[in-house]
Protein backbone atom coordinates (compact mmCIF):
# COMPACT_ATOMS: atom_id res chain seq x y z
CA UNK A 1 0.00 0.00 0.00
CA UNK A 2 1.51 3.64 -0.51
CA UNK A 3 0.95 5.21 2.84
CA UNK A 4 1.67 8.30 1.42
CA UNK A 5 -0.64 8.79 -1.16
CA UNK A 6 -3.31 7.58 1.33
CA UNK A 7 -2.26 10.18 3.63
CA UNK A 8 -2.44 13.28 0.88
CA UNK A 9 -6.20 12.21 -0.19
CA UNK A 10 -7.18 11.80 3.37
CA UNK A 11 -5.39 15.44 4.28
CA UNK A 12 -7.29 16.90 1.40
CA UNK A 13 -10.47 15.29 2.84
CA UNK A 14 -9.63 16.96 6.22
CA UNK A 15 -9.66 20.11 5.23
CA UNK A 16 -13.26 20.01 4.03
CA UNK A 17 -14.61 18.44 7.18
CA UNK A 18 -12.58 19.12 9.81
CA UNK A 19 -9.96 16.69 10.07
CA UNK A 20 -9.22 13.37 10.80
CA UNK A 21 -5.99 14.62 12.99
CA UNK A 22 -6.51 13.07 15.29
CA UNK A 23 -6.69 9.08 14.40
CA UNK A 24 -4.22 10.26 11.23
CA UNK A 25 -1.76 11.87 13.63
CA UNK A 26 0.32 8.67 14.08
CA UNK A 27 -43.13 -13.68 -21.96
CA UNK A 28 -42.45 -14.78 -18.62
CA UNK A 29 -45.66 -14.01 -16.54
CA UNK A 30 -45.11 -12.61 -13.31
CA UNK A 31 -45.72 -16.25 -11.37
CA UNK A 32 -43.42 -18.25 -13.35
CA UNK A 33 -39.90 -16.98 -13.62
CA UNK A 34 -37.87 -17.61 -16.67
CA UNK A 35 -34.74 -19.79 -15.63
CA UNK A 36 -32.32 -19.38 -18.15
CA UNK A 37 -29.25 -20.48 -17.28
CA UNK A 38 -26.83 -17.33 -17.17
CA UNK A 39 -23.47 -17.20 -17.54
CA UNK A 40 -21.00 -18.27 -14.31
CA UNK A 41 -20.01 -15.96 -11.69
CA UNK A 42 -17.01 -16.09 -9.78
CA UNK A 43 -18.44 -16.92 -6.64
CA UNK A 44 -18.05 -20.27 -5.37
CA UNK A 45 -20.48 -22.03 -2.80
CA UNK A 46 -19.51 -24.98 -0.01
CA UNK A 47 -22.44 -26.32 -0.11
CA UNK A 48 -23.62 -25.46 2.96
CA UNK A 49 -27.40 -25.80 3.42
CA UNK A 50 -27.17 -24.07 7.41
CA UNK A 51 -30.10 -21.69 8.04
CA UNK A 52 -28.72 -18.19 8.11
CA UNK A 53 -30.41 -15.62 10.90
CA UNK A 54 -28.86 -12.10 11.94
CA UNK A 55 -30.54 -10.68 14.93
CA UNK A 56 -32.42 -7.41 14.27
CA UNK A 57 -32.77 -8.59 10.79
CA UNK A 58 -35.59 -10.37 8.44
CA UNK A 59 -35.92 -11.63 5.41
CA UNK A 60 -38.67 -10.81 2.39
CA UNK A 61 -39.10 -14.02 -0.25
CA UNK A 62 -40.70 -13.01 -3.81
CA UNK A 63 -41.94 -16.31 -4.59
CA UNK A 64 -44.02 -15.16 -7.81
CA UNK A 65 -40.37 -13.45 -9.20
CA UNK A 66 -38.26 -15.87 -7.70
CA UNK A 67 -35.71 -13.75 -5.51
CA UNK A 68 -34.92 -12.37 -1.90
CA UNK A 69 -33.02 -9.77 0.37
CA UNK A 70 -33.13 -8.64 3.87
CA UNK A 71 -33.71 -5.92 5.74
CA UNK A 72 -33.90 -4.30 9.03
CA UNK A 73 -37.24 -6.41 11.48
CA UNK A 74 -38.45 -2.64 12.67
CA UNK A 75 -39.26 -1.97 8.88
CA UNK A 76 -41.92 -2.10 6.39
CA UNK A 77 -41.65 -3.93 3.25
CA UNK A 78 -44.68 -2.91 0.54
CA UNK A 79 -45.98 -4.83 -1.76
CA UNK A 80 -47.04 -2.25 -4.49
CA UNK A 81 -48.34 -4.47 -7.27
CA UNK A 82 -48.68 -3.50 -10.92
CA UNK A 83 -49.63 0.19 -10.02
CA UNK A 84 -46.28 1.77 -11.87
CA UNK A 85 -46.72 -0.61 -14.66
CA UNK A 86 -47.73 2.34 -16.84
CA UNK A 87 -43.60 3.63 -16.72
CA UNK A 88 -42.64 0.29 -18.01
CA UNK A 89 -41.75 1.27 -21.73
CA UNK A 90 -40.47 4.79 -20.62
CA UNK A 91 -38.12 3.48 -18.19
CA UNK A 92 -37.00 0.69 -19.26
CA UNK A 93 -37.71 0.24 -22.89
CA UNK A 94 -39.77 -1.03 -25.99
CA UNK A 95 -42.11 -4.15 -24.88
CA UNK A 96 -40.98 -4.21 -21.45
CA UNK A 97 -43.67 -4.50 -18.49
CA UNK A 98 -43.24 -4.17 -14.60
CA UNK A 99 -44.80 -6.84 -13.10
CA UNK A 100 -44.48 -5.40 -9.42
CA UNK A 101 -43.26 -2.76 -7.52
CA UNK A 102 -41.94 -3.83 -4.05
CA UNK A 103 -41.63 -0.56 -1.26
CA UNK A 104 -38.52 -1.75 1.09
CA UNK A 105 -36.85 0.26 3.85
CA UNK A 106 -35.57 3.79 1.83
CA UNK A 107 -35.36 1.90 -1.87
CA UNK A 108 -37.76 0.38 -4.58
CA UNK A 109 -37.43 -2.38 -6.38
CA UNK A 110 -39.14 -2.88 -9.72
CA UNK A 111 -39.81 -6.31 -11.00
CA UNK A 112 -39.39 -6.08 -14.95
CA UNK A 113 -40.06 -8.69 -17.72
CA UNK A 114 -38.52 -7.89 -20.88
CA UNK A 115 -39.20 -9.90 -23.68
CA UNK A 116 -36.14 -8.73 -26.00
CA UNK A 117 -33.91 -9.59 -23.57
CA UNK A 118 -33.00 -5.73 -22.85
CA UNK A 119 -33.51 -3.21 -20.21
CA UNK A 120 -32.50 0.54 -20.28
CA UNK A 121 -30.15 1.38 -18.03
CA UNK A 122 -30.97 5.09 -17.30
CA UNK A 123 -34.90 5.68 -18.59
CA UNK A 124 -36.07 7.66 -16.01
CA UNK A 125 -32.41 9.88 -15.61
CA UNK A 126 -34.39 12.24 -17.70
CA UNK A 127 -31.38 12.38 -20.23
CA UNK A 128 -31.32 12.90 -23.70
CA UNK A 129 -29.33 9.56 -24.17
CA UNK A 130 -31.69 8.08 -21.77
CA UNK A 131 -33.23 6.22 -24.41
CA UNK A 132 -30.30 4.52 -25.96
CA UNK A 133 -27.88 3.29 -22.87
CA UNK A 134 -28.90 -0.30 -22.08
CA UNK A 135 -27.72 -3.46 -21.04
CA UNK A 136 -28.41 -6.54 -23.07
CA UNK A 137 -27.95 -10.48 -23.53
CA UNK A 138 -25.90 -11.46 -26.38
CA UNK A 139 -27.35 -14.73 -26.78
CA UNK A 140 -24.18 -16.26 -29.24
CA UNK A 141 -21.44 -15.25 -27.03
CA UNK A 142 -23.68 -15.86 -23.63
CA UNK A 143 -22.62 -12.39 -22.37
CA UNK A 144 -24.30 -9.69 -21.20
CA UNK A 145 -23.52 -6.20 -23.26
CA UNK A 146 -23.74 -2.39 -22.04
CA UNK A 147 -25.04 -0.21 -25.18
CA UNK A 148 -23.76 3.47 -25.36
CA UNK A 149 -24.48 6.89 -26.64
CA UNK A 150 -21.39 8.79 -27.12
CA UNK A 151 -21.89 13.00 -27.50
CA UNK A 152 -21.85 12.40 -31.06
CA UNK A 153 -25.01 9.90 -31.04
CA UNK A 154 -22.85 6.94 -31.81
CA UNK A 155 -23.85 3.69 -29.90
CA UNK A 156 -21.09 1.86 -28.50
CA UNK A 157 -21.25 -1.51 -27.04
CA UNK A 158 -18.61 -2.94 -24.48
CA UNK A 159 -18.52 -6.16 -22.45
CA UNK A 160 -20.81 -5.33 -19.06
CA UNK A 161 -18.90 -5.29 -15.87
CA UNK A 162 -19.76 -8.49 -14.27
CA UNK A 163 -17.18 -7.94 -11.76
CA UNK A 164 -19.82 -6.58 -9.13
CA UNK A 165 -22.10 -9.48 -7.54
CA UNK A 166 -24.63 -10.05 -4.82
CA UNK A 167 -23.96 -12.54 -2.24
CA UNK A 168 -26.29 -14.98 -4.29
CA UNK A 169 -23.67 -14.58 -7.01
CA UNK A 170 -26.34 -12.19 -9.39
CA UNK A 171 -24.60 -9.27 -11.59
CA UNK A 172 -24.92 -5.81 -10.10
CA UNK A 173 -24.99 -3.29 -13.37
CA UNK A 174 -24.86 0.41 -12.78
CA UNK A 175 -27.89 2.56 -13.98
CA UNK A 176 -28.64 5.93 -13.02
CA UNK A 177 -31.58 7.99 -12.50
CA UNK A 178 -32.92 11.14 -11.31
CA UNK A 179 -31.66 12.47 -7.67
CA UNK A 180 -30.59 8.80 -6.65
CA UNK A 181 -28.43 5.92 -6.88
CA UNK A 182 -29.75 2.66 -9.43
CA UNK A 183 -28.37 -0.57 -10.24
CA UNK A 184 -30.12 -3.29 -12.33
CA UNK A 185 -29.73 -7.24 -11.38
CA UNK A 186 -30.59 -9.96 -14.07
CA UNK A 187 -32.33 -12.81 -12.66
CA UNK A 188 -32.59 -14.24 -16.26
CA UNK A 189 -31.83 -13.12 -19.59
CA UNK A 190 -35.70 -11.39 -19.91
CA UNK A 191 -36.13 -10.85 -15.85
CA UNK A 192 -34.72 -7.85 -14.15
CA UNK A 193 -34.93 -5.88 -11.22
CA UNK A 194 -34.46 -2.32 -11.38
CA UNK A 195 -33.60 -1.35 -7.65
CA UNK A 196 -33.45 2.45 -6.81
CA UNK A 197 -32.67 4.15 -3.99
CA UNK A 198 -35.78 6.84 -3.55
CA UNK A 199 -39.41 6.61 -2.79
CA UNK A 200 -41.93 6.76 -5.41
CA UNK A 201 -45.12 6.83 -2.66
CA UNK A 202 -44.33 8.51 0.42
CA UNK A 203 -47.94 8.74 0.95
CA UNK A 204 -49.18 6.31 3.03
CA UNK A 205 -45.60 4.33 3.61
CA UNK A 206 -42.58 6.41 5.33
CA UNK A 207 -39.50 6.66 3.11
CA UNK A 208 -36.42 8.13 3.19
CA UNK A 209 -36.04 9.94 -0.23
CA UNK A 210 -32.05 9.26 -0.01
CA UNK A 211 -30.74 6.45 2.23
CA UNK A 212 -27.00 6.94 0.97
CA UNK A 213 -24.65 4.93 -0.60
CA UNK A 214 -23.53 2.24 2.31
CA UNK A 215 -26.88 1.12 3.22
CA UNK A 216 -28.48 1.09 -0.55
CA UNK A 217 -25.46 -1.01 -1.37
CA UNK A 218 -25.14 -3.36 1.60
CA UNK A 219 -29.02 -4.30 1.02
CA UNK A 220 -28.62 -4.57 -2.88
CA UNK A 221 -25.62 -7.32 -1.58
CA UNK A 222 -28.05 -9.44 0.28
CA UNK A 223 -30.22 -10.43 -3.37
CA UNK A 224 -30.25 -14.12 -4.04
CA UNK A 225 -32.30 -16.13 -6.65
CA UNK A 226 -34.48 -18.52 -5.43
CA UNK A 227 -33.85 -20.77 -7.93
CA UNK A 228 -30.78 -22.22 -7.74
CA UNK A 229 -29.77 -22.65 -11.05
CA UNK A 230 -29.67 -18.88 -11.47
CA UNK A 231 -26.50 -18.77 -9.87
CA UNK A 232 -24.00 -19.73 -7.19
CA UNK A 233 -24.19 -17.77 -3.72
CA UNK A 234 -21.17 -17.69 -1.93
CA UNK A 235 -20.82 -19.32 1.77
CA UNK A 236 -23.55 -19.39 4.96
CA UNK A 237 -20.79 -18.08 6.19
CA UNK A 238 -20.06 -15.33 3.90
CA UNK A 239 -23.85 -14.39 3.57
CA UNK A 240 -24.48 -14.20 7.31
CA UNK A 241 -21.28 -11.25 6.95
CA UNK A 242 -22.86 -9.47 4.02
CA UNK A 243 -26.62 -9.65 5.68
CA UNK A 244 -24.45 -8.12 9.42
CA UNK A 245 -22.57 -5.27 7.40
CA UNK A 246 -26.38 -3.87 5.97
CA UNK A 247 -27.36 -4.39 9.65
CA UNK A 248 -24.45 -2.18 10.72
CA UNK A 249 -25.24 0.44 8.06
CA UNK A 250 -28.95 0.18 9.35
CA UNK A 251 -27.35 1.05 13.34
CA UNK A 252 -28.57 -2.66 14.28
CA UNK A 253 -26.12 -4.67 15.96
CA UNK A 254 -22.88 -2.48 16.23
CA UNK A 255 -19.92 -4.27 17.39
CA UNK A 256 -18.34 -3.48 21.08
CA UNK A 257 -20.42 -2.42 24.01
CA UNK A 258 -21.81 0.96 23.50
CA UNK A 259 -20.55 3.92 25.20
CA UNK A 260 -22.19 7.24 25.17
CA UNK A 261 -20.86 10.97 24.90
CA UNK A 262 -22.90 13.65 25.91
CA UNK A 263 -22.79 17.19 25.62
CA UNK A 264 -25.42 19.57 27.80
CA UNK A 265 -23.69 22.86 26.30
CA UNK A 266 -25.33 21.53 22.93
CA UNK A 267 -28.20 18.79 24.45
CA UNK A 268 -27.02 15.96 21.76
CA UNK A 269 -25.97 12.64 22.72
CA UNK A 270 -24.17 10.37 20.29
CA UNK A 271 -22.80 6.80 21.21
CA UNK A 272 -19.80 4.88 19.73
CA UNK A 273 -18.30 0.91 20.45
CA UNK A 274 -16.17 1.25 23.24
CA UNK A 275 -13.10 -0.21 20.98
CA UNK A 276 -12.75 3.23 19.29
CA UNK A 277 -10.70 5.84 20.25
CA UNK A 278 -12.55 9.20 21.27
CA UNK A 279 -11.03 13.06 21.18
CA UNK A 280 -12.93 15.30 22.95
CA UNK A 281 -12.41 19.13 22.07
CA UNK A 282 -9.55 20.31 24.40
CA UNK A 283 -7.58 17.12 22.96
CA UNK A 284 -7.78 18.22 19.42
CA UNK A 285 -5.76 21.26 17.68
CA UNK A 286 -6.47 24.75 17.85
CA UNK A 287 -7.45 25.04 14.62
CA UNK A 288 -10.37 22.59 15.26
CA UNK A 289 -11.43 23.70 18.05
CA UNK A 290 -11.87 27.28 16.49
CA UNK A 291 -13.82 25.22 13.40
CA UNK A 292 -15.92 24.52 16.57
CA UNK A 293 -15.05 20.60 16.35
CA UNK A 294 -16.08 19.37 20.00
CA UNK A 295 -15.24 15.33 19.13
CA UNK A 296 -13.73 12.87 16.99
CA UNK A 297 -14.35 9.26 17.44
CA UNK A 298 -12.73 6.41 15.19
CA UNK A 299 -10.03 4.42 14.64
CA UNK A 300 -7.25 3.65 12.10
CA UNK A 301 -6.03 -0.08 10.99
CA UNK A 302 -2.84 -1.67 10.61
CA UNK A 303 -3.04 -0.77 7.24
CA UNK A 304 -3.47 3.26 7.97
CA UNK A 305 -7.18 2.46 6.87
CA UNK A 306 -8.96 5.42 8.57
CA UNK A 307 -12.25 5.44 9.45
CA UNK A 308 -13.88 8.24 12.10
CA UNK A 309 -17.06 10.25 13.04
CA UNK A 310 -16.72 14.22 13.64
CA UNK A 311 -19.22 16.43 15.64
CA UNK A 312 -18.93 20.34 14.58
CA UNK A 313 -20.94 23.24 15.81
CA UNK A 314 -21.17 26.70 14.42
CA UNK A 315 -23.47 29.69 15.95
CA UNK A 316 -21.94 32.63 13.73
CA UNK A 317 -23.88 33.94 11.71
CA UNK A 318 -22.24 32.40 8.18
CA UNK A 319 -22.50 29.36 9.97
CA UNK A 320 -26.82 29.74 10.04
CA UNK A 321 -26.83 31.27 6.82
CA UNK A 322 -24.75 28.68 4.91
CA UNK A 323 -26.21 25.69 7.29
CA UNK A 324 -28.58 23.67 5.34
CA UNK A 325 -26.42 24.86 1.93
CA UNK A 326 -24.40 21.61 0.52
CA UNK A 327 -20.72 23.85 -0.86
CA UNK A 328 -20.95 24.27 -4.55
CA UNK A 329 -16.98 23.58 -4.67
CA UNK A 330 -13.65 25.21 -4.89
CA UNK A 331 -11.09 23.14 -6.04
CA UNK A 332 -8.21 25.81 -5.60
CA UNK A 333 -9.47 25.72 -2.02
CA UNK A 334 -9.28 22.30 -1.66
CA UNK A 335 -13.15 21.96 -1.79
CA UNK A 336 -14.40 19.45 -3.31
CA UNK A 337 -18.27 19.51 -5.35
CA UNK A 338 -20.43 16.97 -3.70
CA UNK A 339 -20.88 13.89 -5.39
CA UNK A 340 -24.73 13.84 -4.46
CA UNK A 341 -26.57 15.65 -1.83
CA UNK A 342 -30.56 15.07 -0.12
CA UNK A 343 -32.66 15.24 3.15
CA UNK A 344 -32.84 12.60 5.40
CA UNK A 345 -33.71 12.11 8.86
CA UNK A 346 -33.57 10.28 11.48
CA UNK A 347 -34.20 10.07 15.22
CA UNK A 348 -36.86 13.02 14.55
CA UNK A 349 -34.23 14.97 12.91
CA UNK A 350 -34.02 16.11 9.61
CA UNK A 351 -30.66 16.81 7.71
CA UNK A 352 -28.81 17.90 4.40
CA UNK A 353 -26.48 15.14 3.66
CA UNK A 354 -23.67 15.19 0.85
CA UNK A 355 -21.10 13.31 -0.27
CA UNK A 356 -17.80 14.12 -1.14
CA UNK A 357 -14.77 12.05 -2.13
CA UNK A 358 -11.21 11.88 -3.94
CA UNK A 359 -9.53 8.88 -4.98
CA UNK A 360 -5.74 8.02 -5.92
CA UNK A 361 -3.22 5.41 -7.14
CA UNK A 362 -5.34 2.44 -6.07
CA UNK A 363 -6.90 4.15 -2.54
CA UNK A 364 -9.66 6.29 -2.23
CA UNK A 365 -11.13 8.38 0.91
CA UNK A 366 -15.21 8.93 1.53
CA UNK A 367 -16.81 11.47 4.04
CA UNK A 368 -20.46 12.05 3.89
CA UNK A 369 -21.63 15.13 5.93
CA UNK A 370 -25.30 15.72 7.73
CA UNK A 371 -26.33 19.07 8.88
CA UNK A 372 -29.15 20.45 10.57
CA UNK A 373 -30.31 23.35 12.11
CA UNK A 374 -31.12 24.27 15.64
CA UNK A 375 -31.64 27.26 18.09
CA UNK A 376 -29.67 29.17 15.68
CA UNK A 377 -26.89 26.65 15.87
CA UNK A 378 -25.39 24.57 13.07
CA UNK A 379 -24.77 21.03 14.10
CA UNK A 380 -22.15 19.27 11.61
CA UNK A 381 -21.81 15.42 11.65
CA UNK A 382 -18.90 14.14 9.40
CA UNK A 383 -18.41 10.64 8.75
CA UNK A 384 -15.04 9.53 7.49
CA UNK A 385 -13.62 6.62 5.80
CA UNK A 386 -10.85 5.08 3.88
CA UNK A 387 -9.41 2.31 2.21
CA UNK A 388 -8.13 0.53 -1.18
CA UNK A 389 -10.25 0.60 -4.32
CA UNK A 390 -11.40 -3.30 -4.91
CA UNK A 391 -11.13 -2.04 -8.80
CA UNK A 392 -7.20 -2.17 -8.63
CA UNK A 393 -7.67 -5.83 -7.48
CA UNK A 394 -9.64 -9.34 -9.40
CA UNK A 395 -11.39 -12.56 -7.75
CA UNK A 396 -11.55 -12.81 -3.83
CA UNK A 397 -8.70 -10.40 -3.28
CA UNK A 398 -11.12 -7.64 -4.65
CA UNK A 399 -14.53 -9.10 -3.08
CA UNK A 400 -12.43 -9.57 0.45
CA UNK A 401 -11.21 -5.61 -0.02
CA UNK A 402 -14.74 -4.34 -0.75
CA UNK A 403 -16.19 -6.25 2.01
CA UNK A 404 -13.58 -4.63 4.28
CA UNK A 405 -14.70 -1.16 2.75
CA UNK A 406 -17.93 -1.42 3.14
CA UNK A 407 -17.43 -2.57 6.78
CA UNK A 408 -15.54 0.55 7.15
CA UNK A 409 -18.72 2.79 5.88
CA UNK A 410 -21.56 1.08 7.67
CA UNK A 411 -20.13 1.41 11.05
CA UNK A 412 -19.20 5.03 10.63
CA UNK A 413 -22.82 5.30 9.67
CA UNK A 414 -24.15 3.10 12.55
CA UNK A 415 -22.51 5.94 14.71
CA UNK A 416 -23.90 8.62 12.74
CA UNK A 417 -27.36 7.31 13.33
CA UNK A 418 -27.37 7.36 17.15
CA UNK A 419 -26.47 11.27 17.35
CA UNK A 420 -29.81 12.99 19.24
CA UNK A 421 -30.77 15.92 20.87
CA UNK A 422 -31.26 15.48 24.48
CA UNK A 423 -32.64 19.12 25.42
CA UNK A 424 -35.26 20.96 23.50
Amino acid sequence: MNRNVLIGIIVTLALVAGGWWYFNKSGAPATSLEVTQLPATNTTSTGETNEISVPGMSKYTDTDFGFSFWYPSSMQVKDAGANYSANSESWYGAKTKILKTILAPEFTIDEVYSPEMSILSSGDAGRTDSNVDRYYFDATARTWVLANATARGVVVTTAADVSNNTMGGLHIFDGSTRFGLKVIIPLSTRNFLAIRSKCIDATDYPCNPAPGWNRFNSAVKTIVATDPSVATPVSAVAQQEVIQNEAIAYGIGITGKMKTYSNAQYGFSIQYPDNLLIASQEMLPIKLQQRGTLLQIGSRDEDGNVSSVDVEVGNQQSDVANCLIAPSGDPEAGISKPLSSGAVSFNGISFLRYETGDVGAGQFAATDVYKTLRNNTCFVITANWSGESPSHFSGAEAAKIQAADEARAARVEAIVRTFRFTSP
